[in-house]
């Protein structure tokens, strides 16, 4: 094994990056959407209603042959060699992840492992009023954020089965699917639902059960009784019915359909005493800092209540992607896990790299698990053009592209760097080229047609996107993404004051060469070519820079290895 340490030294004077004058933007507030914790499903309701529901419908399957997964197990424990479980949930439409599968999704609720009300404990250790849960919660609640309803509406959250198993309770029919109330009224015949809404149970090959709970009616797949399902087959669409405060999925685990649940999250600290493993195949953690959406508003957003989202009110109406030069900006940022030791970043870029407004938001609050951030500015004196808004929150990026005004037509020469937009209202025609770097990331769109001449090249490694759409569409889906790190490269602390420690620490001994550069694709320093190694350490002091996000690169023969560090 070879590796290198070093320190390295970047002094004032290395890079240059115009005479940029950034104004601040109004002060940044945190927002309350109005969307309170989810509580849905307990154990009582649990053992009092749905276990003899999936106890009568075991039994007559079994009489029939037709579940071959069920044994007489009642006292068995999830652990090692068990069913391995994969997310249960996916996007859908026109949604797209910022971060994998797992994006737009908090977890307002874990499982409680301590039924005594006044010590609820989770899986994490954290209890009473610090633990994640309520008490005799059984399951996790996993939540789309922020735009929640129009999720469920549009049915772009599609639920998944988490393993192979058999369908031992279907349920479609509880009409009530905005129910936004807890408890709620249900009908208590068997097999209507009742506290989980429209819902789904499997049963494993270890005589394990999940539950996939409060479904949009309707949209429960076709399965009958006993029938075979593959993990990640669909199930049905996230809704809000039963006994629900907001669409989620309310996700359950069981050894078996006499046991009481468990939780599969695993941690080190041994709260939970059935699992020695997690049982996820990746598990998430349980605090996860980080951006799940970049919107702008023409006016300050409105949120409503829970009464308006039940009887159809639809999300903000004062989301748009296009401006004038009177108008006023409001821009959210969506987080899951605030945390008020990790300041919110928030920049607007015009098409020609150049930073207009900047502003901060450091949290008075320890933790919220979900969160909206407010920033504004008046647009007045903002040219024409295309814009970004680019958020950084722990180590992870967002961009939003919106236009002041609306330029017809646009020719674009040269070459292309970084993460840039361009929108307009006839065409785009170009002659330009977009270098070979991971960090570059090129839009356009335009209403009428997106012309590439001769000249015009995306190099290897780089990203090129194009549409047909005019200003005013776009910018609040499409147009988000996220540059981050390998889990092997680490940048602490980060974000930081100036000086950072790095590490990496490759598979098999490689040739590796380290870049580091600013946002906007130039090389700031750039190491000699370290031969067969597997593992960099070093220091950088970046003291001197100007606060802002600068990315470490680490070059190697099959790509390279990106990760952002910010100063503060």
């Amino acid at each position: 094994m070879k590796k290198i340490t070093m320190n390295i030294m970047l002094l004032c004077g290395l890079i240059t990056i115009g005479n940029v004058t950034t104004t601040r933007a109004q002060s940044a507030v945190l927002l309350d959407d109005g969307n309170k914790q989810v509580e849905c499903v307990t154990e009582e309701n649990y053992q009092e209603f749905i276990r003899p529901q999936l106890k009568a419908n075991i039994n007559k399957l079994r009489q029939e042959g037709k579940l071959n997964f069920a044994n007489d197990a009642t006292t068995a424990k999830v652990g090692d060699g068990t069913v391995p479980l994969s997310w249960p949930l996916r996007m859908h439409g026109d949604y797209k992840d910022i971060d994998g599968v797992n994006d737009y999704f908090v977890i307002t609720n874990f499982a409680d492992l301590n039924h005594d009300e006044y010590y609820r404990l989770d899986w994490d250790c954290a209890t009473y009023e610090n633990a994640r849960n309520y008490d005799q919660h059984n399951g996790a609640d996993i939540l789309p954020y922020p735009f929640m309803w129009e999720m469920m509406d549009d049915e772009s959250v599609e639920i998944i089965a988490a393993a192979d198993g058999e369908v031992i309770q279907r349920y479609d029919g509880n009409t009530v699917d905005r129910n936004c109330a807890s408890p709620h009224e249900f009908n208590s015949e068997p097999f209507n639902g009742g506290y989980y809404g429209n819902f789904i149970a499997l049963m494993h090959s270890d005589s394990s059960i999940t539950v996939y709970a409060h479904m949009k009616n309707g949209t429960v797949a076709n399965l009958e009784l006993g029938e075979f399902v593959e993990a990640g087959q669909f199930l049905g669409k996230m809704g809000s019915s039963g006994n629900s405060t907001a669409p989620h999925l309310h996700f359950e685990v069981r050894p078996c359909v006499d046991c009481q649940y468990i939780e599969p999250w695993f941690d080190a600290a041994g709260c939970n005493d059935d699992v020695t493993e997690s049982q996820w195949i990746s598990q998430i953690p349980y605090n996860d800092p980080k951006i799940l959406r970049v919107a702008t508003h023409l006016n300050l957003p409105v949120y409503k209540t829970c009464a308006e989202y039940e009887a159809g009110a639809n999300e903000d109406e004062n989301l748009v992607n296009h401006f004038s030069t009177s108008d006023n900006l409001f821009i959210t940022a969506a987080i899951g896990d605030l945390f008020g030791d990790i300041p919110i970043y928030m920049e607007i870029i015009n098409s020609a790299g150049t930073i207009v407004a900047s502003d901060i938001y450091n949290s008075p609050y320890y933790q919220e698990y979900k969160a909206t951030v407010l920033f504004t500015e008046l647009l007045t004196g903002y040219a024409s053009g295309t814009y970004k808004i680019r958020i950084s929150y722990n180590g992870r990026l967002a961009y939003h592209y919106f236009t002041v005004g609306c330029p017809a037509a646009t020719t674009l020469i040269g070459t292309h760097t970084g993460v840039r937009g361009y929108l307009n209202g006839d065409f785009i025609a170009s002659t330009a080229s977009i270098a070979g770097l991971s960090t570059n990331n090129i839009f356009y769109q335009a209403e009428n047609y997106v012309k590439l001449n001769p000249g015009f090249v995306a190099a290897q490694n780089s990203e090129f996107h194009a549409q047909i759409n005019d200003c005013t569409v776009g910018g609040m889906r499409e147009m988000e993404e996220e540059l981050i790190g390998d889990n092997n490269l680490l940048v602490s602390p980060n974000p930081g004051f100036g000086i950072f420690s790095i590490n990496y620490t490759a598979d098999v001994n490689s040739d590796m060469r380290l870049i580091i550069r600013n946002l906007y694709g130039n090389i700031i320093y750039e190491s000699e070519l370290f031969e067969d190694i597997d593992q960099i350490d070093q220091t950088i002091d970046l003291t001197n820079y100007a606060k802002g996000i600068y990315l470490v690169e680490i070059q190697k023969p099959e790509g390279s290895i990106t990760q952002q560090v910010v100063i503060q």
